[in-house]
């Protein structure tokens, strides 16, 4: 059990279902190691001979790390998160990663393809989690 989950659990206020806390522990992970490989990618860009075709990737890079960290760091919280806030929080963040995958898939630089890999994760992540709980049937015996 990570670190994460295990503060996830052990919080006064834990209130979701066991799938929804294993959702929301999905995305956490996946959105903050978007937000390193955006780092490391950027960071990389700059030392690319290229450099001046990547300044729009180093952007993409920077704007999709900080919405991960912030989105991470809401996500963690287990109070009284304004549930329409998180909503937006959210939208923006998949559509800064999707934003950054595509801007790192028109580059051939290797730290580009890992980038866009990790941005792709963190938007599916991000999906799943702004997707409705499932509502099972009710049956009769």
């Amino acid at each position: 059990m990570s670190r994460t989950q295990q503060m996830m659990t052990t919080h006064p206020l834990v209130d979701g279902t066991p799938a929804q806390d294993h959702t929301v522990l999905a995305a956490i992970t996946a959105l903050n190691e978007c937000a390193q490989a955006c780092i490391s990618c950027a960071d990389a860009c700059l030392a690319e001979d290229d450099l001046p075709q990547l300044t729009a990737c180093i952007r993409r890079n920077q704007d999709c790390a900080d919405l991960c960290q912030i989105t991470a760091t809401m996500l963690i919280r287990r109070g009284n998160t304004d549930p329409m806030l998180l909503q937006q929080v959210l939208l923006a963040c998949r559509t800064a990663s999707n934003a950054c995958a595509i801007e790192c898939g028109k580059h051939d630089h290797q730290h580009c393809a890992v980038c866009a890999e990790a941005c792709k994760t963190a938007e599916q992540a991000l999906t799943d989690l702004l997707q409705p709980p499932a509502v099972t049937p009710h049956r009769t015996l």
